[in-house]
């Protein structure tokens, strides 16, 4: 009778892991294809910041607070399921989409400061621009009561495409 017990813990013991490794096999391969459909809408919003279309520059951005918000849940369950095992991504079957799934978080990552830094420096040509043909005041001024009033922008009404 105790050869027959403990072969069953035996058997429990190498189910759980199984089990275990299935469910993050499982979860990678969601947080994968996720991923690509992230990288995807990250292509359509600079694609779009770029021809300026802003309508569907909205869209993609709300379909990636979507996908953002699924990614997150899926990591969430897949730090559950790990727990403090960091060697379950060791494993043979793991390893592969474990990896897939970080290479593609730091392509997203690239993109994002690539997307930011286009931005950022298409800002900054535009406030050149606009300071150099409307220098505006940059002082502080008060008013009687002792508030900071800032000056008010000028419209400027430009006739061509920049």
């Amino acid at each position: 009778m105790a050869d027959k017990e403990e072969k069953k813990a035996k058997k429990t013991k190498t189910a759980a892991p199984v089990e275990k490794d299935v469910e993050l096999l499982q979860i990678l391969n969601a947080q994968n294809d996720i991923l690509d459909c992230m990288l995807t809408q990250q292509r359509k919003i600079h694609d779009d910041v770029k021809q300026r279309k802003w309508l569907e520059l909205e869209e993609c951005i709300n379909n990636m607070q979507i996908f953002s918000d699924a990614f997150v849940n899926l990591d969430t369950c897949r730090e559950n399921c790990a727990g403090d095992d960091k060697n379950i991504y060791l494993s043979p079957k793991i390893e592969s989409v474990y990896v897939s799934v970080r290479t593609k978080l730091s392509k997203s990552k690239i993109e994002n400061k690539a997307l930011a830094t286009y931005v950022e420096s298409t800002k900054d040509f535009i406030n050149g621009v606009l300071d150099t043909c409307v220098p505006q005041q940059r002082n502080v001024r008060y008013n009687k009561y002792g508030k900071i009033v800032r000056p008010a922008a000028e419209s400027v009404v430009l006739d061509t495409v920049m």
